[in-house]
């Protein structure tokens, strides 16, 4: 019956469906839910027995205990937040939208004027005019009439003929056969990644454009245009569209997609918005006047999961007593003092290490933070040997997925690595796997920590009404809330105890950063060992600004 109202109507809503129809669907479906969830429920208890425990000692009984405490508890959280929304500045979307279209037309402009571009435009006639030709071989009759007369034309020949009708094509900016001819010819660059050929020719996707984007101005334009446009599309436009009568925007948060465990956004995706782009998080603002966002952000979440993962104790000690170990490893690498150590090479040092968690090499690290594969391979050397039971951890979880297909976690979650027993099938999908296993307890346990945070902070909101607080939103290791001013202070503190307060039994112990502003895009950071003084400076500062204006 649900079919036949389907071919009325595509556009049909349950809104629409008799109940008759409706209901009995409705109780069969929660019916048929309930059954699938008693089979998944016993296969869970199952799997969970047949293995033994975990080379990190937790016990793969914590499974069941794991989905119904932490997945289906955090899914009434993330509910309620997709429910509320957040809610953005139309206003300031729509000046935003002339001030990016301003900036694409002239970024556009510039790049076409581009001498590499010119001459890419003279390939694409020439190619067009080759095309032609070979029509040319295909006509029966190659006569012209003139436009407006009946007298015949002359005979073109084939090159006349390919001349007079291959037409000049604009360059195409999205177009990858456009770009094959600018990168590969015009310009002459070598493909970074030549395995990377379809159909059509050498790939000019996103990873190729970033490996080369500082080899040649022209394509440093075209990045800043492609991140531009996107931005533009997606989150201003976008946003707009999907605002609704409220002006708030509705994201679905998945707990299925993202195999780690990691939460992903989509419809619209909040979770992607550039870090260092604040342009389009200003946009994001409190419901209410008087009321003020505030970002929660584990402070290194997962470098602490590695630690607590492996226990190695010399990294667990340098966590307790504050040291920066990125800035440490640099300033050691680089023989200078730490005072000395310049944000690029804190950054170097930190992505090489972070690699190490994701399980990448020196070379694919290497090219992202662009540094020599040796620079990265001594940087892990030297860290290695400070860490060395850091280091065994990574080689035994390799191990043990190898022997046995898949990789624990620590709160309970398993990931499943068919391919990490195969290594003499598939090499390729063996390494994956391998990387696979390193990352997903790690990756997967900072998510977790993060879920387990988010259900604990909802509890107290709940418990709180006066507050006048909710949460809206969360980034993989932040969690975003808007909060009235005069529960600032109490929000604060009670965010801050739940997220370092100790779980688990977890020997290393866990930070938080805090930060507050009128919208997500300027935020200030609170002390969290002085909430009540940061946060009256930070309104001294406020009306300070109000008075300038």
């Amino acid at each position: 019956e649900l079919e036949d109202l389907s071919k009325i109507s595509k556009n049909i809503t349950y809104a629409d469906i008799p109940t008759d129809i409706l209901w009995p669907y409705a109780a069969m479906d929660a019916d048929a839910t309930m059954r699938v969830f008693n089979v998944l429920t016993e296969k869970l208890r199952v799997e969970a027995n047949i293995h033994a425990h975990s080379h990190n000692c937790r016990p793969l009984t914590k499974m069941v205990r794991y989905y119904k405490r932490m997945v289906m508890r955090l899914r009434k959280v993330l509910d309620a937040m997709e429910y509320r929304g957040a809610k953005v500045n139309i206003g300031y979307l729509k000046e935003l939208d002339k001030k990016y279209s301003k900036k694409l037309v002239e970024l556009e402009q510039s790049l076409l004027n581009m001498d590499e571009v010119t001459e890419t435009c003279k390939k694409l006639l020439k190619k067009s005019q080759k095309k032609a030709e070979e029509r040319y071989k295909k006509l029966k009759t190659v006569i012209d009439f003139a436009a407006g007369t009946t007298d015949k034309a002359p005979k073109f020949t084939q090159k006349a003929y390919g001349v007079h009708y291959g037409k000049p094509i604009p360059f195409n900016l999205n177009s990858h056969d456009h770009l094959r001819i600018l990168l590969f010819d015009v310009l002459g660059l070598v493909h970074p990644f030549p395995e990377k050929k379809g159909k059509a020719g050498l790939s000019t996707d996103k990873e190729v454009l970033e490996a080369l984007e500082d080899a040649h101005p022209c394509v440093k334009a075209l990045q800043e245009n492609r991140k531009l446009s996107k931005l533009h599309k997606t989150y201003v436009l976008g946003q707009m569209k999907r605002a609704d009568a409220s002006d708030r925007v509705h994201t679905n948060f998945n707990q299925h997609i993202a195999v780690t465990g990691r939460l992903t956004s989509s419809d619209p995706n909040l979770q992607n918005i550039p870090r260092a782009n604040k342009d389009i998080k200003k946009a994001f603002v409190p419901t209410e006047d008087g009321w003020y966002i505030v970002q929660m952000d584990y402070a290194q979440a997962e470098f602490r999961m590695w630690a607590e993962l492996s226990n190695d104790t010399v990294m667990i000690n340098d966590i307790k007593s504050g040291m920066d170990i990125h800035r440490a490893t640099a300033a050691q690498f680089w023989g200078i003092p730490e005072s000395e150590v310049s944000k690029e090479q804190r950054s170097a040092a930190k992505f090489v290490v972070f690699g190490l968690m994701y399980g990448r090499g020196a070379e694919s690290v290497a090219k992202q933070v662009k540094i020599t594969t040796g620079e990265a391979e001594a940087i892990i050397e030297q860290f290695f040997a400070k860490y060395p039971i850091a280091s065994a951890w990574l080689r035994m979880t390799k191990r043990f997925a190898e022997g046995r297909g898949f990789s624990p976690g620590y709160f309970g979650r398993v990931r499943r690595l068919p391919y990490a027993r195969i290594k003499h099938v598939d090499r390729q999908k063996w390494g994956e796997a391998m990387r696979q296993a390193v990352n997903a307890p790690i990756q997967g346990g900072a998510a977790d920590l993060t879920g387990i945070a988010m259900i604990k902070i909802y509890s107290e909101l709940q418990a709180h009404p006066e507050w006048n607080a909710h949460l809206i939103l969360t980034v993989h290791d932040s969690i975003i809330l808007e909060v009235h001013k005069d529960s600032l202070s109490s929000v604060m503190e009670m965010c801050h105890q739940k997220m370092t307060e100790n779980v688990d039994n977890m020997s290393v112990p866990m930070g938080a950063d805090i930060e507050v502003g009128s919208n997500w895009g300027t935020l200030t950071e609170i002390d969290s060992t002085d909430i009540d003084g940061s946060l009256k400076e930070f309104f001294n500062c406020k009306e300070l600004e109000n008075v300038q204006r």
